[in-house]
């Protein structure tokens, strides 16, 4: 019989962005039509394109969960992987990113400040910045679980979204990319897969699929080596 530890190889470096990619799309699934995701934006005409997303809200919608409550029109979206730090100079990185596209409008202005916002994700408190940042007088405040909105870095809305705190169902998907999640959070997520009929959230399911097995290989042989979803998404 075949085993979970048979189709991973430890050399293979994760890939743990388009494991976040489609762990936000089935985080905002219920407004899919309403939202415009897009990886690795160009931010000029010419390489290099950098690794962050781009979330385009239409206007009218509302977002009524912990994480999109703060978006806008144009949201920059930032994924730190466990093998990571998220430090000040991360930050400015970012920051930095939000400038670049703004800037690329093909008229003065064509995205406004007003319409832009700023996410960082991270599956652990950055315990030590949020320190640093207190001591510089600047404010966090955490309005929901996992939900840290930072004022006084930039004059844009930035928060840091810290995974593994995310109180909502709906960002199970999130926390199934990072290291340790459990045997029912395994089973859970399974459950959950079964249900999703559309393809392009099947293909969001199994992209967070192989980056939770790729980062959790011992306690999936535990929880789904007999599953034959887990068989088919990791095996074929």
């Amino acid at each position: 019989i075949n085993t979970i530890t048979q189709t991973i190889d430890p050399a293979e470096q994760i890939d743990w962005h388009s494991g976040f990619a489609g762990g936000l799309g089935l985080s905002f699934r219920k407004y899919r039509e309403a939202l415009h995701i897009e990886r690795e934006y160009p931010l000029t005409k010419e390489p290099p394109r950098m690794d962050f997303l781009v979330i385009k809200k239409e206007k009218d919608t509302v977002i009524d969960n912990a994480v999109g409550r703060m978006f806008r029109k144009h949201n920059v979206i930032e994924y730190k992987n466990p093998n990571d730090s998220l430090n000040s100079d991360v930050v400015w990185k970012v920051i930095g990113y939000a400038g670049l596209y703004k800037g690329l409008g093909e008229h003065v202005n064509e995205i406004p400040a007003e319409e832009l916002t700023i996410s960082i994700f991270r599956n652990r408190c950055p315990r030590e910045l949020f320190k640093e940042w207190k001591r510089e007088g600047i404010e966090i405040s955490h309005p929901y679980g996992g939900v840290y909105y930072v004022e006084g870095v930039v004059s844009l809305p930035l928060q840091i979204i810290v995974a593994n705190e995310l109180e909502e169902e709906e960002f199970l998907s999130l926390k199934m990319l990072m290291p340790g999640v459990k045997e029912k959070e395994i089973r859970k997520f399974l459950a959950y897969m079964r249900t999703l009929e559309k393809p392009g959230e099947r293909r969001d399911a199994e992209a967070v699929l192989r980056v939770s097995v790729s980062a959790n290989v011992e306690v999936y042989k535990r929880a789904g080596r007999e599953d034959e979803m887990v068989n088919q998404v990791v095996w074929r």
